[in-house]
């Protein structure tokens, strides 16, 4: 149980990381540059990790 809640933990500061970012540049705090580089946060995450992340969001949203 400890382990499914800090796996979901993980992946809302995932999200969040994401909103934010995403806010940041809808208000012009970060460059175009900057926003096709990415999150800091995510760039050190594991890139399977994060397709593993998009694909189960795209897939809720297809339901």
């Amino acid at each position: 149980m400890t382990d499914m809640v800090e796996t979901i933990d993980n992946q809302i500061s995932v999200l969040s990381d994401i909103r934010d970012f995403v806010k940041g540049f809808k208000e012009k705090k970060i460059t175009i540059q900057e926003f096709l580089d990415g999150p800091v946060s995510l760039r050190s995450t594991d890139e399977s990790t994060m397709e593993d992340i998009l694909e189960q969001m795209l897939s809720k949203l297809i339901r």
